[in-house]
């Protein structure tokens, strides 16, 4: 006789995926959405690509507040698996629509690193991006002791104020976000013009590469390039 173990999954997840595979009827409407989501992983699990499409389809239908409500523990499921293409599109589009709401859920400092990058891959965040590098320092000092001892020492590695961003544009060559002081700064293009425009002028999509201040050189030439070439693929303590 030969012995199957599935340790990882209850008794009741795995009595219902053998109701499913021996063609019985179950009542999903009568299910926990959080056992509704174990269900998907193992119907996936086992293969049960039917099952699969349809329990995404019915938890985003019937089920969307409670994925609003427990978007992190939707995001290794919908981020993890190519099969959950539904799911990743609904739960991607959440973020996209409210973003500042999701920055703001305590969850976020606790994303491991790889789903961290994979929001930072997202397009169309409706956000301004400083906010979403303080995010990023949040859960960087959260998980690095040197980073927390920079950030209250002299190297001032703090949160971008807002209602600073003109002050530092009129008297400041760098400003934007910075991961220490020998790194990429986002900067507006009057920061680095000969003449500074009175006016207030938000930050655009620019860096600048300060040539004499890298160990390892990023760039061939000193000077200013377009953030939107660059692409976020990897998160990098310092």
């Amino acid at each position: 006789m030969t012995h199957f173990t599935f340790p990882e999954y209850s008794f009741e997840i795995f009595d219902t995926i053998l109701k499913i595979i021996y063609g019985k009827e179950i009542n999903v409407s009568t299910m926990d959405s959080e056992f509704l989501l174990n269900l998907l992983e193992a119907s996936d699990r086992f293969k049960l690509f039917d099952k699969v499409d349809y329990l995404q389809s019915y938890l985003i239908e019937v089920r969307s507040s409670w994925i609003y409500d427990n978007i992190f523990k939707l995001i290794p499921t919908a981020f993890e698996n190519d099969n959950f293409h539904q799911l990743k599109s609904f739960v991607i589009d959440l973020i996209c629509k409210d973003t500042k709401w999701f920055l703001s859920l305590k969850q976020f400092n606790d994303l491991p690193e790889n789903q961290l990058i994979k929001f930072l891959q997202i397009n169309d965040l409706s956000i301004e991006e400083f906010h979403v590098w303080n995010a990023v320092l949040s859960w960087s000092f959260k998980r690095n002791a040197d980073l927390n001892e920079k950030k209250n020492g002299k190297n001032k590695m703090g949160k971008i104020n807002s209602s600073d961003i003109s002050y530092f544009i009129h008297n400041c060559n760098d400003c934007g976000p910075c991961f220490g002081t020998t790194d990429l700064w986002i900067t507006p293009k009057e920061a680095h013009s000969d003449e500074h425009n009175i006016a207030y002028q938000p930050l655009s999509n620019f860096g600048y590469h300060r040539k004499d201040c890298y160990d390892i050189e990023l760039r061939e030439e000193p000077g200013g390039f377009q953030i939107v070439d660059y692409e976020v693929f990897q998160v990098v303590h310092v």
